[in-house]
């Protein structure tokens, strides 16, 4: 058993993993700090290789103990996973499920750190405790301190029957994401930038499997979730744009892609609107994967009537697109897109997604596990999964649907 932690949008973290690991995740337990899942340690790696939105994977978990043994017991686990000639280490605290208890450790941990540091000093041995201004260290932190190489990272988690200790096998690769959203040569701002993380958030939502599944993402832009599939082992990919811009973008960054990542595949592109396309493009696709216009950039919140008669000539176009995806699409084929939602100066303003696409036949699926904490339930009126960041004033509903059978 492992315990996946989350960035910073809990439901579209626990969505994604569910997607991932339907079998396995135990959605019950899931807080805004993470999640058990049922996978081997072994996997720690592949899971982080494969997640966009979530932090960390916490492995060696032990059996739940009192909160009174929590020092014996993190002196246990921090001896038995570190260097014996000089020990690192750090430590963070997680809720998994007991919000007292959390609260509890996250006031306590400084002082047990402080305690166990100096009875190690006292028997003769070098100690570092890398700590910071947060209870939970980031994966930058966890990397540049080298707590996963040369020591560990201790991490709490607060359950309701008592605290259980865990060491960190791995974290977000952060330079590896950078690189591939700031390296790359192509970025055109005007016309939106999608984090690469949010790319490869979309396709796995679709549950594609990079062995067999063709996606193909209409609205391609500069390429980013083209490359993020391209990246994760899919080797059927398609894109297209109205922008020939958008496509020449999209192959500069295949190109510089490609320098590394050799074992990638390029994509078939075609320079077209998405409502346009022609009939040999029928059947030839299982997953779409992508982000539609967002409209007019903004730079501050727009008044609520200014939004409405936007998103009401966005709807337009939306109609038009997705009806001919749909007559496209073969049956079964599923959908992960990113459509606009408002930041107003009042009421956010979210566009009637649901009816649109029920109306054309369309099926809507919830993104979220039955058993997801009412909590974590957290989806737009249409029910899309929702991602905004506190200075963007243009959001992403981000609809799961799919053609039926």
């Amino acid at each position: 058993m492992i315990f996946i932690t989350f960035g910073s949008h809990p439901a579209i973290s626990l969505a994604e993993c569910a997607s991932l690991f339907p079998k396995e995740i135990r959605p019950e337990t899931a807080t805004e700090h993470g999640c058990f899942v049922d996978l081997p340690e072994s996997e720690a790696l592949n899971v982080m290789n494969r997640v966009a939105m979530s932090i960390k994977v916490v492995g060696k978990i032990s059996e739940p103990f009192p909160k009174d043994q929590l020092l014996d017991q993190l002196k246990k686990y921090v001896i038995d996973n570190t260097e014996k000639e000089r020990i690192i280490f750090g430590s963070s605290v997680y809720n998994a499920g007991n919000n007292k208890l959390t609260d509890s450790l996250e006031r306590q941990m400084p002082r047990t750190c402080l305690s166990l540091k100096k009875q190690l000093k006292e028997s003769g041995t070098m100690v570092r405790v890398v700590s910071g201004k947060l209870p939970r260290l980031s994966s930058v932190q966890v990397e540049t301190n080298h707590l996963l190489d040369r020591g560990a990272e201790i991490v709490m988690l607060a359950t309701p029957k008592g605290v259980r200790l865990g060491v960190t096998l791995g974290v977000q690769n952060f330079k590896s994401w950078s690189k591939r959203d700031f390296g790359r040569p192509a970025r055109d701002a005007k016309s939106g930038m999608l984090p690469p993380k949010v790319a490869r958030m979309l396709v796995n939502l679709t549950g594609a499997d990079p062995k067999t599944d063709t996606v193909f993402d209409p609205f391609c832009g500069s390429g980013t979730v083209l490359m993020e599939a391209a990246v994760m082992g899919f080797t059927r990919l398609l894109g297209s744009d109205i922008s020939e811009k958008a496509t020449g973008d999209t192959e500069a960054n295949f190109a510089w892609l490609k320098t590394h990542w050799p074992n990638m595949y390029f994509p078939d592109l075609l320079t077209i609107d998405a409502g346009q396309l022609p009939n040999d493009f029928k059947n030839r696709f299982n997953t779409i994967a992508g982000e539609v216009y967002l409209g007019t950039p903004q730079s501050k919140r727009p008044p609520t009537k200014q939004a409405e008669h936007q998103a009401r000539e966005l709807m337009v176009d939306y109609k038009r697109i997705f009806r001919h995806l749909f007559d496209l699409a073969r049956p079964g084929t599923h959908f992960v897109v990113a459509f606009p939602a408002f930041s107003t100066q009042e009421e956010p303003v979210f566009l009637p997604l649901k009816e649109m696409l029920s109306e054309i036949g369309f099926i809507i699926d919830n993104p979220l596990p039955e058993t997801t904490p009412e909590k974590l339930k957290q989806l737009s009126p249409s029910g899309g999964l929702i991602y905004k960041r506190p200075t963007q004033f243009v959001w992403r509903d981000i609809m799961v649907f799919q053609k039926p059978e």
